[in-house]
């Protein structure tokens, strides 16, 4: 017996959090992430409610990885339960660093304008990372005092340092996927951990011995195949060129921490005469990725992106946007030497970050391009912006632009697609239970079909917000 407790918005995901309970007597939670909110114009960022298990002892509290939607609420957590013991892999400690820095510049931005207070103070954030147990490789983690129970890492793929959770307890073992997906170039994806590191602990088989495996797995794309990606940057390479020939911007929006180096990446294999330039807090996750500790993984190609993304700086072929003057020169055509102006810049939104700085010029411009390159939710500036037909008044929050830009959408999805989502949750052949989160009721619904569909499939469960399910 035991129990399952999802806190993510349903049908909107962000601040996801996952509580079991009664797991061979025990407690243990994994993720604690934020959302953005911009209802009724006000902006804010919202967070689950630790008080809704302040009176659960917990063994343990683990983060499959640093993107806000999963880790941004850590420090608000650790505030109000200290005592728990706190578990990420090296690469998603040192990128939390930098994500709780400039989220907490945000929230203290928002508090100004609307009056509400940051979701957590410095010292919040301090001891957080204090508390942070860092896991160094790919392993398992036991504790004598604890017998029957171990916690594995391993990559799922989705960004560097990300992980699936492994969990086995006397009673009951539980694979949690986190998001998962191929990264490339940036770092290998993975359908499951191999042989040699599940043998550890005999994970399948041993779950099969208690009844069965419990799966909680990501459905971001459950309604969906992720597109070729090869054909995605082909379609890349083409908006540059057009740009290139026209005299545009092509202004890639991305997420800070992986899309925009995989972005960047992308396009600079269209040309070796090529620059892109990048902005935002996407400049401090490309240097992040440029040192050997960003690499957390046991595959050997990994190690060789570090160094790739160094030779490129040196060569100038990635450059960092400096301050107002550099942007106003790239904007102007002054610093990409004759080559198509390329932006790659962070947020993923058009209308947050410092992609807004350059949206309402880029989006009146009839030679440039706007190219969304990661998930577009809907209601967003970005998923109106697509639905905008040129030559109309585009107006989103302060962001307000005649668009004669070309405004596109490309799949280069962090997340895998429906098959493989499937796959995961029924290729050890033991799943008993399969809980799917992190997706709008049409992916989910897609994806439990798709589940049922397959031989010997388990039960299937999309819950609701704060519902327990028995697992």
């Amino acid at each position: 017996m035991g129990y399952y407790t999802q806190f993510e918005d349903h049908n909107n995901p962000g601040r996801t959090a996952h509580l079991f309970e009664d797991v061979a007597g025990e407690n243990f939670g994994v993720d604690f992430g934020t959302r953005p909110s911009d209802e009724a114009g006000i902006k804010r960022t919202l967070a689950p409610d630790p008080g809704s298990f302040s009176d659960k002892e917990l063994l343990f509290w683990a983060f499959t990885h640093s993107h806000d939607d999963h880790a941004g609420a850590a420090p608000m957590l650790c505030r109000e339960r200290p005592e728990i013991p706190y578990f990420a892999t090296r690469t998603c400690f040192e990128a939390m660093k930098v994500k709780f820095d400039d989220a907490l510049g945000i929230q203290k931005n928002e508090a100004r304008r609307f009056g509400f207070a940051p979701l957590y103070s410095k010292e919040d954030k301090d001891r957080f990372l204090k508390a942070v147990t860092v896991v160094e490789y790919p392993r398992w983690i036991r504790n004598k005092h604890l017998p029957g129970w171990a916690i594995g890492f391993y990559g799922n793929g989705h960004i560097p340092g990300s992980a699936m959770i492994l969990v086995k307890s006397p009673e009951k073992n539980i694979l949690i996927t986190g998001d998962c997906g191929n990264g490339e170039p940036l770092v290998s994806g993975a359908l499951l951990p191999p042989d040699s590191f599940l043998k550890e602990e005999n994970f399948f088989e041993d779950a099969k011995e208690k009844g069965g495996l419990v799966v909680v797995s990501e459905g971001t794309n459950g309604n969906r195949e992720v597109a070729n990606q090869k054909e995605e940057k082909k379609k890349l390479h083409a908006l540059a060129r057009e740009v290139g020939a026209d005299g545009g911007i092509l202004l890639a929006t991305a997420f800070s921490e992986a899309r925009a180096a995989v972005v960047a990446l992308n396009l600079l294999e269209g040309s070796p005469d090529w620059t892109v330039h990048i902005d935002g807090l996407s400049r401090e996750f490309l240097r992040f990725y440029m040192r050997q500790e960003s690499v957390w993984s046991d595959n050997a190609e990994d190690f060789e992106r570090p160094e790739r993304l160094r030779r490129l700086v040196d060569e100038g072929r990635i450059v960092f946007m400096k301050d107002a003057n550099h942007r106003e020169a790239f904007l102007n055509g002054g610093c990409c030497g004759g080559g198509p102006r390329i932006l790659v810049s962070s947020s993923a939104d058009i209308s947050r970050g410092c992609s807004a700085l350059y949206s309402s010029e880029v989006l009146s411009d009839k030679n440039s391009v706007v190219a969304f390159t990661g998930h577009v939710f809907p209601g967003s500036a970005n998923d109106l912006a697509l639905k905008t037909a040129r030559g109309r008044t585009f107006e989103f929050g302060h962001l307000r632009s005649r668009l004669f830009a070309r405004v596109v959408s490309l799949d280069f999805s962090a997340h895998d697609g429906k098959s493989r989502l499937a796959d995961r949750v029924v290729a050890p052949g033991v799943t008993s239970v399969a809980i799917l989160h992190h997706g709008s009721d049409e992916a989910l619904a897609s994806l439990k079909q798709e589940v049922e569909g397959r031989s010997n499939p388990p039960r299937v469960e999309i819950p609701r917000n704060l519902r327990k399910v028995r697992i």
